[in-house]
């Protein structure tokens, strides 16, 4: 994660080919951002993506990742029913941003509307909202430990996004893994830096009163449902929170948080 995060880049054995975890979220995608575009971008012909932490797009194996599985669907929606797909890819880490710009070239060669842009989420969010303007937004945050800050992250959900039309709509990795690292310091070997942190990504302090007691399931699950609560309460959305494993008898190593539209909309 860079300045207030803390997210890092996937190196060479992650993107060797899918693991259990991934194949999860990649289904996941599959079945459902093309129905959102299609049903939601069905009134303006436009809908905007933003997969915020995109590693490479394809595996070495060459196996589409799913900046790649995007950038196809958004080619196969735009031949099919001149569906338009406005798509913003951000990658950190060096390589893995070559790589992905390599990816969303061939794209752009075939006539979709990609960028991809080496550096922090946080550098091309402002555009993407500006660019969402009157029509559906979805996007997916899989960072590699803590993600957006949480006053930025809701406050993309808020204000003009926070209408019923057009839909907002958010896939976000919460990662558990980081949750139990950095709840080590609350009782163990402090770090300040670290402990704050957390404090940005989950919007405030209260976290730490849960690991008082040590790193333990209750701790993390309490973590859990107290950033689910508290984004729910102040975007207007409501966050599913579903465990993730690397094997079935494995702790949760994340949890996929898919937020469905507004509250307020669904009722």
């Amino acid at each position: 994660m860079r300045g207030t995060t803390m997210a890092t880049g996937a190196g060479d054995r992650y993107w060797a080919g899918q693991a259990l975890p991934s194949v999860f979220k990649h289904t996941l995608l599959d079945k459902y951002v093309p129905q959102f575009a299609g049903m939601t971008g069905s009134i303006g012909r436009r809908v905007v993506y933003l997969d915020g932490y995109a590693g490479r797009g394809r595996y070495t194996d060459g196996t589409p990742a799913s900046a790649e599985k995007i950038l196809m669907v958004a080619q196969s929606q735009f031949e099919r029913v001149g569906l338009a797909w406005i798509c913003y890819f951000v990658e950190q880490d060096p390589e893995s941003a070559r790589a992905l710009g390599d990816v969303v070239g061939e794209y752009v060669a075939k006539g979709v509307t990609a960028l991809a842009h080496r550096g922090d989420v946080q550098d091309v969010l402002d555009q993407v909202v500006a660019s969402a303007v009157g029509c559906p937004l979805f996007a997916f945050l899989d960072p590699c430990g803590l993600g957006l800050p949480f006053d930025r992250m809701s406050s993309l959900l808020n204000g003009e996004r926070k209408k019923d039309w057009p839909p907002t709509e958010f896939l976000l990795n919460f990662s558990l893994d980081a949750v139990r690292r950095i709840g080590g310091h609350v009782t163990g070997q402090r770090n300040e830096a670290t402990l704050r942190r957390m404090d940005d990504a989950v919007g405030g302090r209260w976290w730490r009163e849960h690991f008082a007691g040590g790193v333990n399931d209750a701790a993390v699950e309490a973590v859990v449902a107290g950033f689910s609560e508290r984004m729910s309460a102040a975007t207007g959305m409501h966050l599913v929170a579903v465990p993730v494993r690397r094997a079935p008898t494995h702790k949760p190593v994340y949890d996929l948080c898919p937020a469905p539209g507004s509250v307020e909309a669904r009722n």
